[in-house]
């Protein structure tokens, strides 16, 4: 049987194998100052370029994962950053702003409390204008189509306020503070049978989980990626 050597498997193991060590790595804005972050190992990965004057140029590539907060970044322009793997950089990052409270959190913009439902009262320090109740999920029916939403006459709708909700830290880094809030919330699946037949085609859904998170330094967000 033949033996077939190849230069991408033997260069990814020769990048894999290089020292890499993370608790002496630090990142370094243009000016110097140590950010606080996370960083994580990829490994050795195949990527490639397309210059403007030539094919696609291949390449393989040790990759970091760098998590961070880049802050007073200009509009409609840019920050360098630079990941330093030295010994010798050992400069502290600057103190965080952000203050982690009994279930809740905040920093020099806001301050963020969560209720036991899950939903939380958000207060503006600089103004003082408290917003409360804010994350309470609803779900009610719907009789209207792909374009239109309409909700059925005398349909009351069911929301999590109230619900006791279950609330962790799920992450707690200079840069960013994270709560998970998840409710065990029991749903219809369907509408009545007559508008179910009529819609027999559609799918259903037994139950619902929520989950909010916040907490970047100066603003409070949910996750993109869940409902």
């Amino acid at each position: 049987m033949p033996i077939i050597l190849s230069y991408y498997s033997a260069l990814m193991d020769h990048q894999y194998q290089l020292p890499l060590d993370l608790d002496n790595g630090r990142l370094l804005d243009s000016e110097g100052r140590s950010i606080s972050c996370r960083a994580e190992d990829l490994g050795t990965q195949f990527g490639y370029e397309l210059p403007d004057d030539q094919f696609r140029k291949p390449y393989m590539a040790r990759k970091l994962r760098l998590t961070f907060e880049a802050a007073q970044v200009p509009p409609l322009g840019y920050k360098i950053y630079a990941w330093i793997q030295s010994p010798d950089v050992r400069t502290e990052a600057a103190a965080s702003p952000l203050r982690l409270m009994e279930q809740g959190m905040a920093n020099d913009f806001l301050a963020i409390g969560i209720r036991e439902d899950g939903s939380y009262d958000v207060t503006d320090k600089h103004t003082g204008k408290v917003f409360k109740g804010l994350g309470v999920y609803e779900n009610c029916g719907d009789v209207g189509n792909e374009y239109v939403f309409r909700q059925p006459e005398g349909d009351v709708p069911l929301t999590t306020r109230g619900l006791t909700a279950r609330i962790s830290l799920a992450e707690h880094e200079p840069y960013r503070i994270t709560y998970e809030i998840v409710h065990d919330w029991k749903i219809p699946a369907s509408a009545d049978a007559a508008f179910a037949e009529e819609k027999r085609q559609n799918g259903s859904v037994p139950a619902a989980q929520g989950r909010t998170f916040l907490g970047e330094s100066a603003a409070a967000d949910r996750d993109p990626d869940q409902p």
